[in-house]
């Protein structure tokens, strides 16, 4: 094992890295093999002990010892760790160590002691332990040893807490300590003192004797053993009890023992430090409450003393006094003076925002007895003049504004009809609202709406409410933004016993304004607007047509918004859920199956669609009455339900046919291709001059802007039914177009209803990878009005190799000479394409054909069928220059020239696998002409 070791450390710079290196990885949460090791405790010690290591360095390690005890000592070194600290101590005391250096031997002693229990099963090293610190305690007036003494006191104190009566045998020797001492540790030793008697007479009220004076002034005034000897560790301790109800002695015990040893500690109140005061009056406050003959007005000097004070804990003090000793130790007169010291507390600028809310909190449970009351009030005898200090001031935080509206609320009382404490409550809100006005989030906003649902809880029956509301109608109408804060507010609301109907009017509020804004300028807070017209949807008095007109206002100007967002299409399916659930159909019956067909043909998201469909067959399958009862079940049961969607839609018996596709063998519809464009995805850009100044090769800037963009070839078509139909009408028309690996899938069209007079016109995106002709099967589905569903044919989509052509977008190199940009392009289409990337693309090819009608047809044919995709024509030469962009990045280039009486058409193109169908274009271009090509 002593193999697996770390290196033993040595010297003071290696023991001050290691602490660092070991702080640090136990600040983040990791354990080093070092610190498990059992013998690293051993080592530490072995490092405290070496002489060449500063003392602020062995400082450290027994402060890291004592920090980290848990970590470094296994359970079985504890007893040894407590010897070696102890002899440490008693090595150092003899070669006169530092003061500084011996306390902190003791306060590791202690803790270590403590945390691993010790006391009852390590009894010798504990005795040894207890001798020392006790010998210590025991050299009254010794101011050689001031800073040790201090230190012992308190590691004698922290036993004493931690077992209670350890030291009940001391009690006479203490005293005798306290009475003797006349250094600053005055205050040290009448803690100790305090801390044990208040054990021991706890300990002896509890223990069922039969209790007299005469045990009082055995336990009290009778030195059982002297300071340094060890007390007994096999007694059993007393089990303290935190509770405000102490077991209480006999009103016949008159205590005047212990009386006596108050007395002393109160005229020599002077001596004690705030914190030092407040310890002591506190175990002193249990003990007078626990012998009825004991009087609290021994505490009346300190009281009054403190009355006036500053200092937050002597003030808390005065407080525990007023509140355990209520009406006696304080006259009507003193605590009105103490009431007018806490408003004039309220308000000085000496303390901090911290301690003013302290304050506040204190004054809400004045007049409680416990110092916690179950709702917040003002004390009783606060007078009214008091209260102008409760109005918040532009320099007060915002915490700070909401503690003094609060105490406000408290203090006026508006009645039923508008009157001068409701327009004071309203117009102390201008700070905050002046706040709100030029932020409207963050905290201000969050405590303006907390002040107004306290000022609103506080006065249900009062005309605070509607003037609440008007607030809140006042504060959406000038900034939606702050539409997230008021459906807070409202359900806050909900949570009431009553409303007074201002929920429900501040809702329609809400909704108006909602539903009457423009689109566009509630998108940024949808997940909010959703909100509102969510909960609005619940409310029957408000009407819901008005919320699916608005949706689909929002659905038709920012589609992507809704598109793939899981998030959107949730609250949009909960609008219309709530309003499925508590509204009847007759009336928005075509509004809410469009928004619900919508959102289930159109959606990208699987479950939102799969819910969509579910809410519409419900909308078109079920009544009202079993709408309701199967969303109300599916709610009390978190939205799942066991049931299936035949059940639900036809009862408990099923369908009484099961649905099946019919196919037809002749469609009722036929559709026609009315027009063929392109479009860009995305939309490209206008290229500045400068851009093109800074490039020498425009080409390349124009082949670098043609990699971010796409052509989508756009086909518009119009669907109607044929003359001769055996249906009146068709519902739910669904078409669906065939593509293969030459094109990207294709979405399907989806048609709410069809009707025999109607001509439906949609559009086709097609994204093809390569220009070949293609011909892509379709299909049509269809509902009829007897609820059967039909599948038939339709002509397919014929695409032609013209039909990808797209004119080369040149103005992506704004002013270029179009005959050098061509030649340039011919240049590169030919030798090597190349990319953005400046690496080689695919080798061009070059072919010549010539027609056999003259250069008169041709040019008809230029000004035609190829006028769009001509970018540079010579009259003189007659020498035209075409430029054709095929999907996705390639291009066909011609250069028609007359010779000898012939028209010659020179190619090039980037896509070797269209020279196939480029020749049957090329034959194809006049009816009546045919050619050679070479």
């Amino acid at each position: 094992m002593a193999g697996n070791r770390p290196t033993e450390l040595t010297g003071a710079a290696e023991w001050s890295e290691t602490l660092y290196q070991l702080k640090q990885a136990l600040s983040l949460g990791i354990t080093e093999r070092r610190i498990s090791d059992e013998f690293f405790v051993f080592d530490l010690l072995k490092g405290v002990c070496e002489d060449g290591v500063q003392e602020v360095t062995r400082v450290q390690l027994l402060t890291f010892l004592e920090e980290h005890g848990q970590l470094l000592i296994q359970q079985d070194n504890v007893e040894q760790v407590l010897a070696s600290l102890l002899d440490i101590f008693q090595q150092g005391q003899k070669t006169g160590t530092s003061g500084p250096f011996l306390c902190q031997v003791l306060t590791t002693l202690t803790t270590i002691l403590v945390e691993f229990d010790q006391l009852g099963k390590a009894v010798d090293i504990c005795q040894r332990i207890l001798e020392t610190l006790l010998t210590i305690v025991s050299q009254v007036n010794d101011t050689a040893q001031l800073l040790l003494r201090s230190h012992a006191c308190s590691c004698l104190l922290e036993l004493e807490i931690s077992y209670p009566t350890l030291l009940r045998n001391k009690l006479e020797c203490l005293y005798s300590a306290v009475k003797a001492e006349r250094s600053w540790l005055y205050e040290d030793y009448v803690c100790l003192l305090t801390c044990v008697l208040q054990h021991a007479l706890a300990a002896l009220v509890t223990s069922g004797d039969n209790v007299t004076d005469n045990k009082l002034t055995d336990l009290v005034c009778n030195r059982k053993e002297e300071i340094k000897d060890c007390p007994d560790l096999q007694t059993p301790f007393y089990t303290v009890t935190h509770s405000d109800d102490l077991p209480t002695f006999n009103p016949s015990v008159e205590a005047k023992e212990v009386l006596q040893i108050i007395s002393h500690i109160m005229e020599h109140s002077v001596m004690f430090t705030p914190a030092g005061l407040v310890t002591v009056v506190t175990q002193l406050i249990k003990i007078v409450t626990q012998i009825p003959a004991l009087s609290p007005i021994v505490f009346k000097p300190v009281l009054l003393q403190y009355l006036p004070t500053m200092d937050l804990s002597l003030l808390q003090l005065v407080l525990t006094l007023k509140r355990v000793f209520n009406g006696v130790l304080l006259s009507e007169l003193e605590e009105k003076a103490l009431l007018q010291h806490f408003m004039f507390a309220l308000n000085h600028p000496g303390y901090a925002a911290a301690h003013r809310l302290l304050i506040y909190q204190w004054l809400f449970h004045y007049d409680s007895k416990t110092g916690v009351s179950e709702s917040d009030h003002l004390p009783v005898r606060l007078s009214d003049q008091s209260y102008d200090q409760l109005f918040p001031s532009v320099f007060d935080g915002v915490d700070t504004q909401v503690v003094k509206l609060r105490s406000l609320s408290l203090c006026l009382k508006p009645g039923a009809e508008s009157d001068m404490a409701s327009a004071v409550l309203m117009s102390s809100l201008v700070n905050l609202h002046k706040t709100v006005q030029h932020n409207v989030s963050g905290r201000a906003t969050v405590a303006l709406f907390r002040v107004l649902f306290t000022f609103y809880r506080q006065h249900l029956e009062s005309c605070l409410p509607q003037d609440i509301k008007q607030f809140i109608i006042g504060l959406v109408s000038n900034s939606i933004q702050l539409v997230p804060y008021a459906i807070d507010f409202l359900n806050s609301l909900t949570q009431l016993p009553q409303s007074s109907g201002v929920h429900l009017e501040i809702l329609k509020a809400l909704h108006r304004q909602v539903v009457q804004s423009p689109a566009q300028d509630v998108t940024s807070q949808l997940d909010y607007v959703l909100q509102v017209l969510q909960k609005a949807a619940t409310e029957k008095q408000i009407n819901p047509k008005m919320t699916l007109n608005f949706l689909q206002r929002v659905l038709e100007w920012a589609p992507q918004l809704l598109q793939g967002n899981w998030v959107h299409g949730n609250a949009v399916l909960a609008v219309g859920r709530n309003i499925l659930q508590h509204h009847s159909t007759d009336l928005i019956y075509n509004e809410l199956g469009r928004l619900f067909h919508s959102m289930m043909t159109t959606y990208d998201d699987v479950d939102i669609k799969d819910r969509a469909r579910f809410y519409y067959a419900l909308l078109t399958g079920a009544s009202d009455e079993k709408i309701g009862l199967v969303l109300t079940n599916s709610t009390a049961k978190n939205g799942t339900s066991n049931s299936s969607l035949q059940s639900i839609v036809a009862g408990p018996g099923g369908f009484l046919n099961q649905t099946t596709l019919t196919e037809l063998e002749k469609s009722p519809v036929t559709w026609t291709r009315l027009t063929q464009r392109y479009k860009w995805t995305p939309q490209p850009p206008a290229i500045s001059q400068d851009s093109v100044t800074q490039r020498a090769d425009p080409v390349r800037l124009y082949l670098e802007q043609l990699d971010m963009h796409s052509p989508v070839l756009e086909f518009n078509f119009q669907l109607r039914m044929v003359d001769i139909c055996d249906f009146d009408q068709l519902l739910a028309v669904t078409i669906e177009i065939e593509t293969n690996s030459n094109c990207e899938p294709v979405k399907d069209v989806h048609l709410s209803c069809l009707l025999p007079s109607e001509e439906k016109s949609f559009t086709v995106d097609l994204i093809p990878k390569l220009p070949l002709p293609m011909s892509y099967p379709a299909r049509v589905m269809f509902t009829s009005p007897d609820s059967r569903t039909y599948s038939c044919q339709l002509e397919p989509v014929d695409v032609r190799f013209e039909d990808y052509f797209v004119p080369v977008p040149i103005t992506l190199c704004t002013d270029t000479d179009p005959e050098l940009f061509f030649n340039r392009l011919w240049t590169d289409t030919l030798l090597d394409k190349v990319t953005s990337d400046n690496t080689s693309g695919e080798r061009g090819v070059q072919s010549v054909y010539s027609p056999k009608f003259g250069m008169e047809k041709m040019e008809k044919i230029l000004c035609g069928k190829l006028k769009p995709f001509v970018i540079n024509s010579n009259s003189d030469t007659h020498v035209h220059r075409v430029a054709i962009l095929l999907p996705v990045h390639h291009h066909l280039l011609m250069k028609i020239e007359p010779v000898d009486g012939r028209v010659i058409i020179h190619t090039a193109t980037d896509l070797w696998e269209i020279l196939g169908v480029l020749q049957t274009f090329l034959d194809n271009l006049h009816d009546e002409g045919t050619g050679d090509h070479s």
